[in-house]
């Protein structure tokens, strides 16, 4: 009854001052999606650092769609697509519940908010009906301003930004080593340059190497390069014209584990932003293809 009263108190406090209160209407198009955090369940493989990259569709009736890449304990799954359900409260409290593939098989809870009138949103693992969710996952997604992407939508030089854990060893919850990068990527016409500060274990080194783009049809994007003879990778997700989400997707060594099947061993988890720097040949397209605003 105290909660009933609180609500109908603050929606008259919203309309009172012309703020309109929130709706499930308002999460509603494509969004540049991230989730990041540990699964802190002592003795499952999947324990340790964790991370998910790619995008989400939400039909503003309370349907939602992920597709994502997720990367559990430096263990690389693989592109994955799930569905389920949310509702948007008056204060803006976001609850949804989705069907989490390989490695949980369980359906999870989470709870957020909304911002910005449904363009951003985060929130946070609350409860699965398998294993206990012991977690500090959190999901952050942004909303997306266009409807296709090419290699031109990421050319130019970007500032970009990661941190999480190397050199994770196979043994569930161990220790890996912190790692943290700044720098720079300069694109053009499919190629690219890199340059960095890293630290690892506050370790600092100054790196630099050159290697390949692609943007894929779904706005997300791979960048691919080499730091003398070592391979590296990133996956990004594009937010608007300048900016992305980027998460570490090394190649890693190819394994089988039942009862998961084929995955990657990656040994690192990191994600981060990257951040436009100069303006695009193709310019700023600032207006969302599927606006969704109030009038």
């Amino acid at each position: 009854m105290k909660l009933t009263l609180l609500a109908l108190a603050f929606c008259a406090m919203c309309l009172a001052d012309g703020h309109q209160p929130c709706r499930t209407s308002d999460l509603s198009g494509t969004y540049a999606f991230l989730a990041n955090g540990a699964v802190l369940v002592p003795g499952v493989p999947i324990s340790g650092p964790f991370m998910r990259i790619g995008s989400f569709t939400a039909d503003g009736k309370g349907g939602i769609h992920f597709a994502t890449l997720a990367l559990y304990n430096g263990v690389n799954f693989g592109v994955e697509s799930f569905g389920g359900t949310y509702s948007i409260t008056s204060d803006c409290a976001m609850d949804m519940n989705v069907a989490v593939p390989a490695p949980v098989f369980a359906n999870a809870e989470f709870k957020g908010q909304i911002a910005l009138n449904g363009d951003d949103v985060a929130f946070m693992l609350v409860k699965t009906d398998g294993p206990p969710a012991i977690s500090t996952v959190a999901g952050f997604g942004q909303i997306r301003n266009r409807r296709s992407c090419s290699n031109e939508s990421v050319s130019g030089s970007w500032r970009m930004e990661i941190n999480g854990t190397s050199n994770i060893p196979p043994t569930p919850g161990a220790a890996g080593t912190p790692y943290r990068q700044v720098g720079q990527f300069v694109n053009d016409r499919g190629g690219l340059l890199a340059s960095f500060i890293t630290s690892t274990n506050g370790v600092i080194s100054n790196e630099t190497g050159g290697g390949t783009y692609k943007v894929n049809s779904d706005c997300t994007f791979d960048l691919n390069y080499k730091i003398g003879a070592t391979p590296y990778s990133i996956r990004g997700s594009i937010i608007d014209d300048d900016n992305a989400f980027l998460g570490l997707n090394l190649p890693g060594v190819q394994a089988n584990v039942p009862p998961f099947g084929p995955v990657i061993i990656t040994g690192a988890v990191a994600t981060g932003k990257m951040v436009r720097q100069t303006e695009s040949s193709s310019g700023h397209g600032r207006e969302r293809d599927d606006a969704h605003h109030r009038d």
